[in-house]
């Protein structure tokens, strides 16, 4: 095998015969036969470890011998200054803008939910008016027309409402991992899977959406959860109480087939038709609510975590497993305790305009500068014909 340094053959196991060298192979334990570790680092002194996986290497710009970052230690945990960085590298995606589409379409949900709810009481007050004999001449199409035209409308809002604040939810649930706090009851893919499930739909979404209210708040700490949740609490009943509302007056309503079928009267259905509007218009109500409280539950977690990633330590490190790295391009640095503070020496670093005491050993170099006379030393006579030089003055001819 051929010397790295001076390119002469080496046949044992010691360093190089021609020029001393130590084999790579040898100073790091690699058998005889393996394959050799690829040349150093361009400017390496001979004899530094190799920049090669599975061999101590060297970071360009840092002197030898300085331990790889795999090789340090992770960073604890930091009690009030964030908590740290994760195993994983996970940078937070930015929720402002989505967040604003989010909370514009709710607030046209919760429109469209006061128009239903006054078609579907206005259809129910002219059914109990007829029924008690006190209208006549009425058009059942007219208030037919109002409540489908409201219910058309809401449901041509309500799915990008729904779509949107879906993907809103799982990036809010997503940017958690990127803090150490207070471990999550689900994973990430509940917040949208735990939507589609009858009667879990239930409570899956509010399990994940505490996961995000504790992993978002910048004031909990990681053996504890956040408790104050009473708007993600009034949000999720309200809105757990609208559908409740819906699905109990379907349910009572009767049908024609049950008329015709003797299973209820004439007066029952107009009953139950007239009571099931009223229920949906008490729905519809709840809803608007429920829709104020998801505009502010969508502001407050959106407000959290742009307060938990600018605050000092809530910044996610790109660091992967077992070693701390850079913070994320844009992101403000973290201070740490015992960090110095902003235009601080460090300890035995002179202040600005100081200059730095030379290093034992220090030699100048040889050159122009070193042409310069010592400071006390008179220069002596200009040399005649030099540049500026009118020779001696005689004084006189003056």
């Amino acid at each position: 095998m051929p010397c790295p340094t001076c390119g002469g053959p080496i046949t044992g196991a010691g360093p190089c015969p021609n020029c001393g060298t130590p084999q790579p192979q040898a100073a790091y334990g690699v058998p005889p036969g393996a394959v050799p570790p690829p040349p150093l680092a361009p400017g390496m002194p001979p004899g530094a470890p190799a920049m090669a996986p599975g061999y101590p290497g060297a970071v360009p710009g840092m002197p030898p011998g300085v331990a790889p970052m795999a090789a340090m230690p992770p960073m604890p945990a930091v009690p009030g200054y964030g908590y740290g960085a994760p195993a994983a590298w996970v940078v937070p995606k930015p929720l402002r803008t989505l967040a604003t589409w989010t909370m514009i379409l709710l607030g046209a949900s919760g429109v469209m939910s006061l128009i239903s709810a006054i078609a579907f009481q206005r259809r129910a007050n002219a059914i109990k008016d007829l029924s008690e004999g006190r209208f006549f001449g009425w058009d059942p199409d007219k208030y037919d027309h109002f409540v489908s035209g409201s219910l058309g409308v809401t449901a041509l809002v309500g799915i990008p409402t729904v779509v949107l604040f879906m993907i809103w939810f799982f990036r809010a649930r997503s940017n958690v991992e990127a803090w150490v706090g207070p471990r999550p009851q689900m994973t990430r893919g509940w917040a949208i899977g735990g939507w589609f499930i009858p009667l879990a739909n239930l409570v899956i979404p509010q399990i994940v959406a505490n996961d995000v209210w504790n992993g978002s708040d910048p004031q909990a700490r990681p053996d504890a959860r956040s408790s104050n949740k009473g708007l993600l609490w009034a949000w999720w009943l309200t809105l757990c109480g609208s559908y409740v509302i819906f699905v109990i007056g379907i349910a009572q309503e009767k049908s024609a087939d049950d008329v015709r079928n003797g299973d209820a009267t004439v007066s029952e259905y107009i009953d139950s038709v007239r009571l099931g509007d009223e229920m949906a218009a008490l729905g519809s109500t709840v809803r608007i609510a429920a829709a104020v409280l998801a505009i502010l539950v969508v502001r407050k977690i959106t407000r959290m975590q742009e307060i938990r990633v600018m605050s000092p330590g809530g910044v996610p490190m790109m660091a992967g497993p077992g070693y701390p790295g850079a913070y994320a391009p844009g992101m403000p640095p973290a201070a740490y305790p015992g960090q110095p503070y902003a235009a601080q020496p460090y300890p035995g670093q002179p202040y600005a305009g100081q200059p730095y005491a030379p290093a034992a050993g220090y030699a100048p170099v040889p050159g122009p500068a070193a042409a310069v006379p010592p400071q006390g030393e008179p220069l002596g006579p200009p040399t005649p014909g030099t540049p500026g030089d009118d020779g001696p003055v005689d004084l006189s001819k003056r």
